[in-house]
């Protein structure tokens, strides 16, 4: 029980801390201002190093449940932002 209480913890912190990096709050101004999405949760993040940049690009999910993806090409740059769509077959 302890240990599920520790892992809940440093789960909670690692999210509260993400969520105030300065590409997040970047990336939440743009998408309200571009596709008013209040941003709900990040799905997925990866780094690219172009240089002595290193470059956030993954999925989020919008709370009315729209998802983007997001990429930035260059630092200081708007994220690039594409709609998902799901596939269904």
């Amino acid at each position: 029980m302890r240990g599920a209480l520790v892992s809940a913890i440093w789960l909670l912190s690692f999210c509260a801390a993400r969520a105030s990096e300065p590409w997040v709050l970047v990336l939440r101004q743009q998408l309200i201002a571009e596709q008013q999405c209040a941003l709900d949760t990040i799905n997925s993040v990866h780094w690219t190093r172009l240089g002595e940049d290193r470059l956030p690009a993954g999925m989020i999910a919008c709370i009315d449940g729209r998802a983007f993806e997001f990429s930035q090409l260059k630092r200081h740059l708007k994220f690039e932002l594409e709609a998902w769509e799901p596939i269904l077959c």
